[in-house]
């Protein structure tokens, strides 16, 4: 299946919202790509 232009930037603003709320809570030194990943639902490759 082929993402289109709008399916990438929601999983983008979706990674970027996820990680400012954990850098908020956790710190950016204690967040994790797994952290990450996890709050939002994605996999970790897809952070990447």
């Amino acid at each position: 299946m082929r993402r289109t232009k709008e399916d990438a930037e929601y999983n983008r603003q979706t990674i970027l919202d996820a990680a400012e709320a954990l850098f908020i809570t956790n710190g950016v030194s204690r967040t994790s790509l797994e952290m990450i990943a996890r709050e939002c639902g994605f996999t970790r490759g897809a952070v990447y």
